[in-house]
């Protein structure tokens, strides 16, 4: 299976007449069907002239963005709208319209010259304003909406894209913390119900650590990819972004030995990968590394992805006979 997003020695930057300006790369990272990842890193560093590229809004100086196989720079627009969906920051520009107008925008690439709308394609409007909870809002003006509401909004357009991709440029920046949780908790819902591929930017390393998959960390013009646990755990997270104050909590749901800070992050990737509930081995001991963590069990790991991934294995292999590709930190 493709992967949704792939970058490939991709560079980025801007051309003013005869001088190039390059903002980051090479940039090599790969997100895969139902994953939620997030971009992160300094204030001017990159990551919106990134996204832009990525959906295609700006040329990459060099290498190449595949979405679903295809290069996205050599799609009409049309048929790139149909493979990504993308939410940028702010309010939408659409204070006349009602919410229901505004959700059925996304239908654009899936009508006819005439723009009308198909039985189909009023389904996909309803089930995405069902999915984000504003079903009894659908006739209520843009302008009259509060800011998470205008957000859950615009997340609906791109829902009724169906694309295999949304992308997000810091959805959350002007939201109180109970939208913001809302947010991203529904982004994580509509990755693992929809299986969507979402990769958003965000400075939030507390919420991002409950809600993401992987961190694209932008660091001397590149990306370092990998689990946020790992991350935190070999020391990734504070040189790369300074100290940071996390303190993971929870109640596990199966017992590991071991530190329990190290414990709970284990427990915390587990539940995120859907295995919160998994059969682990008979004993499993964690332990911290100055650089890492080491997790014994049948056999030894030496990152939580490896652990994470040999148990999707397991379990995949029992429920269908046939093992799920790995996580992909490349």
């Amino acid at each position: 299976m493709q992967p949704a997003l792939k970058t490939t020695d991709l560079q980025i930057g801007y051309v003013s007449g005869k001088k190039t300006k390059t903002v980051a790369g090479p940039l090599n990272a790969t997100l895969q069907a139902g994953e939620l990842v997030c971009i992160m890193g300094a204030n001017g560093i990159g990551k919106s002239t990134f996204i832009k590229t990525i959906a295609g809004l700006q040329q990459p100086l060099a290498g190449r963005v595949a979405v679903s196989g295809a290069d996205i720079h050599q799609l009409s627009n049309r048929e790139r709208a149909k493979r990504l969906a993308v939410v940028l920051t702010g309010r939408p520009a659409a204070h006349f319209l009602t919410v229901h107008q505004l959700v059925a925008l996304g239908r654009y690439p899936h009508t006819n010259w005439k723009n009308t709308l198909t039985r189909q394609d009023t389904a996909a409007i309803d089930q995405a304003l069902e999915a984000v909870g504003l079903t009894d809002d659908a006739d209520t003006p843009v302008a009259e909406l509060s800011d998470g509401n205008a957000q859950k909004a615009l997340i609906a357009r791109a829902l009724a894209q169906e694309t295999p991709l949304v992308v997000l440029d810091e959805p959350t920046v002007h939201l109180d913390l109970r939208n913001k949780s809302m947010i991203l908790q529904l982004l994580l819902k509509l990755s693992r119900k929809y299986q969507k591929s979402i990769l958003l930017a965000s400075h939030d390393l507390h919420m991002m650590m409950q809600v993401a998959d992987k961190l694209w960390l932008f660091h001397r013009e590149q990306l370092v990819c990998g689990l946020p646990e790992d991350m935190l755990l070999n020391g990734y997270l504070e040189r790369l972004l300074g100290p940071t104050l996390i303190n993971p909590t929870g109640q596990p749901q199966i017992e590991i030995d071991g530190e329990e800070e190290v414990a709970t992050l284990v427990l915390q990737a587990l539940a995120k990968a859907g295995l919160a509930k998994a059969v682990l081995p008979a004993r499993v001991k964690v332990k911290r590394l100055p650089h890492g963590v080491e997790i014994q069990a049948k056999e030894t790991y030496s990152s939580i992805e490896d652990f994470v991934n040999s148990l999707a294995h397991t379990r995949h292999r029992t429920q269908s006979g046939d093992p799920p590709p790995a996580i992909s930190s490349k």
